[in-house]
């Protein structure tokens, strides 16, 4: 390990004005961890002269074309020659000096990943935007921890080490912000991966110009990607059960006159109906990203597993089938009502719900069986 070569990977886009200082800044804190290493900036297409900029500060300057901030970092790891890989932005926020702390753990043996944890008394007072630290960071690492099964405590933490060697087997894909949390979720998958959380100071931006970070579009980017890469079933489980129960309300409500004034009554019904409707396609895209990523390998789930072998068997076909035969019943019902009323006005609005709650059911089912089909179909042509 004496030999252990250390790679600061920084990203870059126009950052002519703080470039070379956090090059600087980068080179001493590698010499502070006594280990020979690097500074490598991943430019990702600027047209300030922040290249020539990096390279006088002493740093190695690598072209990334593809756009993105995850783009740039994935293209500067690759391109890293230490076996030791440290991420940190040109911002100057990101204490580069603290770097051995970093990187001391994995020298020592003692982790594989080690993440910079910015929420501490460590931190500048205006060094974040309020709502960034107090609900967006807290939220999506809460999420990351419940859905997907993380350790973490700061997900958007810029700053982490880890080695070359596991990195390249985490088959990282996302080019946006959002690659910070596909990080956390693929180590998620190697569980003798030993992770551990630093405290690091982290100061304001230190660019005059605002940041390429977008609050709002990158915390939903964020949301999105944990939402589609939760391994837990609660996403599928829970709008499933919610939906069931508003579809039974709804069934409830289409007869009798024993719940109320009818209008009222009916619009109810609707609303429930409806509900129960997003709740349940809700439900069959969390089914289907599982299912692609199974298929992909980069998910092990029983879940998806048992809802193959019931597709096998035919249920979900047979079983929509079923719900368009009473769904077929009951719109036949209904023209035979408006006919015997020499097709005047028809009070039928309960058996129309009812035509709506089957012939939705069986689109539910008979989608569910062509999907999780197609997508075995597609792996054996593969």
């Amino acid at each position: 390990m004496e030999n252990l070569k250390i790679t600061i990977v920084i990203p870059c886009l126009n950052e002519a004005e703080t470039i070379p200082r956090a090059v600087t800044q980068a080179l001493e804190g590698i010499q502070r961890t006594g280990v020979s290493g690097e500074v490598l900036v991943a430019d990702n297409g600027s047209t300030d002269g922040s290249q020539a900029l990096s390279q006088q500060a002493g740093a190695r300057v690598v072209s990334v074309p593809e756009k993105g901030y995850g783009a740039a970092l994935h293209g500067g790891i690759l391109a890293a020659q230490g076996e030791i890989v440290v991420m940190g932005d040109a911002d100057l926020s990101y204490p580069f000096l603290e770097a051995t702390n970093l990187v001391t753990p994995i020298l020592e043996g003692r982790a594989d990943f080690v993440l910079g944890n910015r929420l501490n008394s460590k931190m500048q007072p205006d060094a974040m935007p309020t709502l960034n630290r107090t609900v967006g960071t807290p939220v999506l690492s809460f999420l990351l921890r419940q859905l997907c099964g993380s350790q973490v405590s700061d997900c958007n933490s810029g700053m982490r080490a880890f080695k070359k060697s596991d990195y390249v087997q985490w088959n990282m894909q996302c080019p946006g912000m959002e690659y910070a949390s596909e990080m956390l979720v693929a180590i998620t998958r190697f569980p003798n991966l030993r992770y551990l959380e630093v405290d690091i100071g982290f100061k304001k931006d230190q660019r005059s110009r605002p940041p390429h970070l977008k609050r709002w579009r990158d915390g939903w980017r964020h949301l999105r990607f944990i939402l589609g890469s939760s391994s837990s079933w609660v996403l599928v489980n829970t709008p499933l059960l919610i939906g069931a129960f508003c579809y039974l309300a709804a069934l409830g409500l289409s007869f009798g006159e024993y719940f109320g004034d009818g209008k009222v009554r009916y619009h109810s019904a609707f609303a429930l109906l409806a509900f129960g409707m997003m709740l349940f396609t809700f439900s069959m895209s969390q089914i289907y990203v599982r299912a692609l990523r199974v298929e992909a390998g980069v998910l092990v789930s029983r879940g998806i597993d048992l809802l193959n072998r019931f597709c096998m068997n035919g249920a979900p076909f047979y079983w929509s089938l079923v719900l368009f035969l009473i769904a077929g019943l009951q719109g036949i019902s209904i023209f035979w009502q408006w006919r015997s009323l020499n097709y005047g006005e028809l009070e039928a609005i309960g058996g129309t719900l009812r035509l709506v709650m089957f012939s939705s059911l069986g689109i539910f089912l008979f989608t569910l069986d062509m999907t999780l089909g197609l997508l075995k179909l597609t792996r054996r042509g593969s």
